[in-house]
């Protein structure tokens, strides 16, 4: 992790972007029950069962320096998927640039 501090000190070069990426699964839930809808003596009433219904993943690339974040949604969260969102990125918005820094969140 230390090699990746040392990176966010050295001074911005858009020739050289350090990304920062993170993977993030997500439960795709079905409400088994109508929930209560608001009232003026309570909140919306939920029921805490549900059905999950499948599953999404989220690939989150970030440019801090920049100001840039994008997310990529896929079905499944195989190395493929990985190298897949990887080579879009640097073949798309860094196509231009010499060398990619990519840290992944520890």
């Amino acid at each position: 992790m230390e090699a990746g501090l040392e990176s966010y000190v050295k001074p911005y070069d858009p020739m050289l972007p350090v990304l920062r990426m993170d993977e993030q699964p997500l439960q795709l839930p079905k409400e088994l029950r109508v929930p209560i809808a608001a009232t003026c003596r309570h909140a919306k009433r939920v029921d805490h069962q549900f059905k999950r219904v499948g599953t999404e993943n989220f690939f989150v690339f970030a440019e801090p320096p920049a100001g840039w974040c994008e997310v990529a949604v896929r079905e499944t969260e195989t190395e493929v998927d990985c190298a897949f969102e990887m080579a879009s990125l640097t073949e798309g918005r860094n196509a231009h640039v010499e060398r990619v820094t990519s840290y992944a969140r520890t």
